[in-house]
């Protein structure tokens, strides 16, 4: 009888164990706040980083097909575009799964555990939409083409959601008294 004891009170504190050590714990309001905000920080920077490179490259590559003189500028230019556009577009989904992975990875307190949510799932949305977007780029046949395939898609359409959805968690944050910048609104580098 000692041992059936004594082993079901060794269960039971191996299982409070796996449980507490698998159990993530909640952040505090600052602890949150802080910690969004770097990872919102990081994800900002990388993408204006690959924006002004990918508008340095393009920039250099049609100047350079421009001075050629090359009759076929247009066509030439188009598969640049369609080129860098796609590449482009393939690093920019790296780094929003990398934030959006980073940012559900948070434990936000109770009190905004819903903003957080549907912040995360807005992104994964938006996200979700950048391959179909990456896809008409890449078979774009015209300059036109490319221009429609970023403004007419998904993604594109997101992107006033995805603003909402980040100026209401930063909103939650501020009602309970703690500043929060997840940079929400910014101007538009590129494409």
């Amino acid at each position: 009888m000692i041992f059936g004891r004594t082993m079901s009170v060794l269960v039971l504190a191996v299982a409070l164990l796996v449980v507490s050590c698998g159990a993530t714990e909640r952040l505090t309001l600052d602890e949150y706040a802080d910690r969004a905000a770097e990872i919102a920080d990081a994800y900002v920077q990388e993408t204006q980083d690959v924006s002004f490179q990918y508008q340095r490259e393009v920039e250099q590559l049609i100047g350079e097909i421009a001075a050629s003189g090359s009759s076929t500028v247009i066509e030439e230019a188009v598969v640049v575009m369609r080129t860098e556009t796609a590449s482009f577009l393939a690093l920019i989904d790296d780094a929003m799964a990398r934030y959006i992975e980073a940012f559900g990875a948070l434990e936000p307190p109770d009190e905004i555990s819903g903003a957080h949510q549907a912040y995360v799932d807005v992104m994964a949305s938006v996200h979700d939409a950048l391959p179909a977007m990456r896809d008409s780029v890449a078979n774009a046949s015209s300059l036109g083409d490319i221009e429609a395939a970023l403004a007419g898609s998904a993604f594109a359409d997101g992107q006033p959601v995805w603003t909402a959805s980040c100026l209401t968690l930063e909103q939650d944050v501020r009602d309970l008294g703690r500043g929060l910048d997840l940079k929400c609104e910014r101007s538009e580098v590129a494409p």
